[in-house]
């Protein structure tokens, strides 16, 4: 399917299969455990049959989908790890590990430690970004993941 509707059909397998093909009981459940995470990962694959039958495409699709929604805390640890440049000074993933960034999650370790430590937290990095800010940064951080994943199995293993 080479055309100018290509693009738009790209976009559409990955947005219907990540967004409308998964039920609440796979997006609250695939970081869990492997067999719910394999079901939301069969129907997201199964999308890209309109674009390809390349097995090694499919294979690297669902592969790298099942990776990146099964252990959420690679992407975390991206995204801490990228916040470190170009300064190196950045909190610790302690205090970022709900989305990788330094947010006021209720979550994070220093929204419960003890208000000296949370004061010199505050001190050396700042307040915190808002929860509501961070985990849109976090969701549009995975859906380029995927996306990339997805364009590069598309052009280089047809």
């Amino acid at each position: 399917m080479e055309s100018v509707y290509y693009p738009i059909a790209f976009l559409l397998c990955h947005f219907v299969g990540d967004f409308y093909l998964q039920s609440d009981w796979m997006a609250l459940n695939k970081n869990k455990k492997t067999f719910n995470c394999l079901v939301h990962v069969l129907f997201y694959t199964a999308c890209f049959l309109v674009l390809t039958t390349s097995w090694k495409a499919l294979l690297f699709i669902g592969g790298t989908h099942f990776i990146i929604d099964r252990f959420p805390a690679f992407l975390k640890r991206l995204i801490w790890w990228r916040n470190h440049f170009p300064t190196g000074v950045y909190p610790s993933f302690q205090h970022c590990n709900t989305t990788g960034y330094y947010d006021d999650s209720p979550y994070n370790s220093y929204t419960r430690g003890p208000k000296n430590e949370v004061n010199e937290l505050y001190k050396k990095y700042g307040r915190p970004r808002h929860f509501f800010i961070t985990i849109w940064l976090y969701i549009i951080h995975d859906n380029l993941l995927h996306l990339t994943c997805n364009l590069i199995a598309l052009t280089l293993l047809k």
